[in-house]
């Protein structure tokens, strides 16, 4: 679960065209819907219509978009101006447990809560893009990811056998939070491959 954490900073590749824009309410194509709204959930004032997107995705019986949808990746904003976000989330809600060498635990409810608002959270962690993934570019020890055995300069590049080269494919897999019991996430320190299990645990 963890890594799920990184995806606002993931998102911002993410591209929000007008062709997306067609698939999704015109062609009636759900993942472009899901790739429509993570586009435009990075633009405040356009939260409104990236939650408008989830929602026909989910119409259109994409189970990932219905996840967005009632998640939400943070306060819903509808009206201008943009609402202030919400105060982050304190780490302690968030209880990263080691289960043994490069396994860990943390609770699902409090994994949730902490996605709600993912980017309130984050003001101690950064990545930028790699070509087969993401790289840690920052970290502070007080974050979750910090606790879970990731280092500044670790190199993320798969999860539970998934490429996660975009925006969109890292968000196919947090869509699957409320129902997976274990994320392994595989990356590179100092050039070396290494793994990472976080098991979710309700």
């Amino acid at each position: 679960m963890i890594w799920t954490l990184l995806i606002p900073i993931f998102m911002l590749h993410a591209t929000t065209g007008e062709t997306l824009h067609d698939e999704c309410f015109k062609q009636n194509k759900a993942r472009s819907c899901v790739q429509l709204g993570t586009g435009l959930w990075q633009t405040p004032a356009r939260r409104p219509e990236a939650i408008a997107a989830f929602q026909k995705g989910c119409a259109l019986k994409e189970p990932s978009a219905c996840t967005l949808k009632n998640l939400q990746i943070g306060p819903a904003q509808t009206t201008a101006p943009v609402q202030s976000p919400k105060e982050p989330v304190p780490h302690s809600k968030l209880h990263v447990r080691a289960k043994g060498p490069g396994a860990y635990t943390v609770k699902r409810s409090e994994a949730l809560e902490f996605a709600s608002d993912l980017q309130a959270s984050l003001k101690d962690v950064g990545v930028e893009a790699t070509h087969d993934g993401y790289r840690i570019a920052e970290l502070q020890p007080t974050s979750p990811i910090f606790a879970a055995g990731f280092r500044t300069g670790d190199e993320i590049n798969e999860v539970n056998g998934y490429s996660i080269q975009t925006p969109t494919a890292a968000m196919a897999v947090l869509a699957t939070l409320p129902v997976q019991d274990r994320f392994t996430i595989h990356y590179r320190r100092a050039g070396k491959a290494a793994q990472t299990s976080i098991y979710i645990e309700d």
